[in-house]
């Protein structure tokens, strides 16, 4: 690991020491380390995203549905 300094906000110190206290975390450090590393993998969601809380609430003509949505979106793997 390298050392590096930046600055950012008072405001922006302040939630990351809250984040890092809620999270468990060793400190603000670990939780900027760890925002990077989620933004490097492409695509990926969390968890808890909201856009999940939608999956399954609507009704359908059988054509799309919350089991094969992504092949809608996205169309056929290629295999």
């Amino acid at each position: 690991m390298k050392r590096v300094n930046i600055m950012i906000k008072d405001e922006d110190v302040a939630y990351l020491k809250k984040k890092a206290e809620r999270e468990k975390k060793r400190g603000i450090s670990a939780v900027i380390r760890e925002y990077i590393e989620q933004d490097r993998i492409p695509g990926r969601m969390e968890k808890d995203d909201p856009i999940f809380n939608i999956i399954g609430i609507g009704k359908s003509d059988g054509k799309v549905n919350s089991e094969n949505y992504r092949e809608f979106l996205y169309g056929k793997r290629k295999r």
